[in-house]
């Protein structure tokens, strides 16, 4: 063999383990920083930044791609939403020049994750229906209901609770068909949650039907907190028909649950459901005490959310025992923490109650400034609300022309169909006519 050609087989051979080792070093360390990014935030930084370094100097556009990928969503993780920014747009320019549409719609996830994190919801949600609307996503069943499922998410954040449950109900029948469990429980459970958010718009019955739907889904897959969940969220619905005993029960089994589970965000809730049950009851003494076991955690957390129902229901409890003053003192610090963090409707139902408050002790003329100020933010959200309606009425649209679409495809099948029986029949004729014709001339030979 020539010397050469042994020679360079030689120096490939010496610089092959070099050369994959700089590309498996590559993957570890984004494996490494995929490992880390939810334990120790900084180690997975370095991890990440170290891969990207050898990707980029082994000029491996895929390898380059993922780790910048990976770094946008660990930054929504991080909370890091102009960062998620930044890594995403590296990456896109990279799965373009590789053609990869499927990375390029996860780093537009990630974006949409990211608006919402800087709570510009608008952007986030005009964002979301352009990616559903891509033809990649619509071919792609299972991302056009996890898509679905997060402007379902995003529409119930800003309160748009409708268009939420008309989502969610598309998303519930599609995980039906495809019999996932998990995703049935999750559908039912938030649907139920929205049902009770517009005070049961649509019915009791509609809740019921999906709570005995799903919970036993939650006890075959011995899924815990999803049993939590769903209880919490009947013995309201129990609540609202007046059945005391049902939901206290109910309620009593969920926050068993939650203790078991040490769920402390959980809990929150549930001793802010069981304060109402025993507001309901007339036993206000239990009220405070689960609200003020509410507040406790809900002060350790810093959920100002919470927090603000939190004052609310208490001074909704002196409210109904008549102590108004003490009512007032608690609706007031339930509308600084409304205002100060722009919980829209949260702040109209304290500033409602407060006027209450203040017409019952005498204090008209405050009563009516402040009825005032009320109606300015009551016709600022009514505005707000104009695009729920359109939505909905786009949806609405969008159905009747997929109908139609379907129709028109289904009738042109049916025609088809006839024409090819109608040519299939008259061939056969002329083959049966044919063929009588030649048996005829056949038999008549001598």
């Amino acid at each position: 063999m020539n010397r050469s050609i042994i020679f360079s087989i030689f120096i490939f051979w010496l610089q092959t383990p070099f050369l994959f080792s700089q590309n498996s070093n590559s993957l570890a360390l984004n494996d490494s920083m995929e490992f880390y990014y939810n334990i120790d935030q900084e180690k997975s930084k370095k991890f990440g930044r170290q891969a990207l370094i050898i990707a980029i100097q082994e000029k491996d556009l895929k390898s380059e791609a993922l780790i910048y990928k990976n770094l946008a969503a660990n930054s929504i993780v991080w909370d890091e939403p102009d960062s998620t920014f930044f890594y995403s747009e590296k990456a896109k320019v990279l799965f373009r020049t590789l053609e990869d549409s499927i990375n390029l719609i996860h780093c537009q996830r990630y974006n949409i994750s990211a608006w919402q994190l800087k709570e510009q919801y608008d952007t986030a949600i005009l964002e979301c229906k352009k990616l559903i609307n891509t033809d990649i996503v619509i071919k792609d069943e299972d991302l056009y209901f996890r898509l679905m499922q997060e402007l379902a998410i995003m529409y119930g954040t800003i309160d748009h609770y409708q268009s939420a449950i008309t989502i969610y109900q598309e998303v519930l029948q599609y995980y039906q068909a495809q019999n996932d469990t998990l995703n049935i429980i999750t559908s039912c459970n938030n649907i139920i949650l929205l049902n009770g958010l517009t005070n049961y718009e649509n019915g009791f019955d509609e809740s019921l039907k999906l709570f005995n739907l799903a919970y036993p889904l939650t006890l075959s897959t011995h899924d815990s907190l999803s049993q939590a969940q769903l209880l919490s969220k009947i013995s309201n619905v129990y609540l609202e028909q007046n059945e005391i005993q049902k939901a206290k029960h109910s309620m009593s089994q969920s926050l068993s649950i939650r203790e078991s589970l040490q769920d402390k965000v959980g809990l929150s809730y549930g001793y802010q459901d069981m304060s109402n049950i025993y507001m309901a009851e007339k036993d206000y003494d239990q009220a405070l005490d689960y609200v003020y076991r509410s507040l406790k955690i809900d002060s350790e957390t810093k959920n100002q959310s919470m927090t603000c129902y939190d004052f609310e229901l208490m001074g909704k409890i002196f409210q109904t025992k008549k102590e108004h003053h003490q009512a007032i003192n608690y609706f007031n610090q339930a509308i600084d923490i409304a205002t100060e963090y722009n919980f829209g409707q949260q702040l109209l139902d304290c500033m409602q109650a407060k006027i209450i408050s203040l017409s019952a002790s005498g204090k008209i003329k405050e009563a009516n400034d402040l009825f005032i100020k009320y109606l300015g933010n009551y016709n600022y959200l009514k505005t707000s609300d104009q695009i729920e309606q359109d939505f909905l009425k786009e949806k609405i649209e969008q159905k009747k022309e997929d109908d139609q679409i379907k129709e028109n495809a289904y009738r042109n099948r049916l025609s088809l169909i006839q024409t090819i029986v109608m040519i299939a029949g008259l061939i056969i004729l002329c083959w049966l006519f044919l063929s009588y014709g030649k048996i005829h001339q056949f038999s008549q030979k001598p």
